[in-house]
């Protein structure tokens, strides 16, 4: 069970931080990303605040363009904040990345050249996923539901909590 589940989630993290490839029609977030950072200038407060006209949440607009740019007196989500974005997510995945190349797609003759990946680096790099996603789900709807749909009270935390020992949750 705990194979399936790292190879489940490294593979879905590596996918969702592919870069774009030529004469591939690949999806990810982070295509998505590169998308926006090239068109940047349509990403702005006034546009934003479109998505909130005449509604009682117009306060909201203000509070939620400062929480997505980080920054209160941002006039657009600039590329900068993107590309940072993007660098997050490819630091916070790249012994992930390098595992399932390595030890899941592919067979690596040597596994000493395999990293370790730790339960911890996974968990990390989902909540980072999930937090950059919601934020631009925001961005360019004006809401966003939540991506993480829970299985009506089916938690199986504690479970693998008894397979996995804590010493690897570092």
């Amino acid at each position: 069970m705990a194979q399936n589940y790292v190879a489940f989630a490294t593979t879905t993290i590596r996918r969702m931080i592919e870069p774009p490839k030529k004469n591939l029609r690949s999806i990810s977030l982070v295509i998505l990303l590169k998308d926006l950072a090239a068109h940047d200038s349509i990403l702005t407060r006034q546009q934003f605040r479109t998505m909130y006209k005449n509604s009682q949440a117009m306060q909201m607009a203000v509070r939620d363009f400062d929480e997505i740019t980080r920054c209160e007196t941002a006039t657009q989500m600039t590329a900068v904040i993107i590309n940072q974005d993007i660098s997050s997510l490819q630091s916070a995945s790249k012994d992930i990345k390098e595992f399932v190349n390595k030890a899941v797609a592919h067979t690596e003759e040597n596994r000493q050249k395999v990293p370790a990946v730790q339960y911890c680096k996974i968990d990390e790099a989902i909540n980072l996923l999930e937090k950059t996603f919601g934020r631009y789900c925001l961005l360019l709807n004006g809401h966003c539901a939540d991506p993480i749909v829970p299985l009506d009270g089916f938690d199986v935390v504690d479970d693998l909590k008894r397979i996995w020992p804590e010493s690897g949750r570092r």
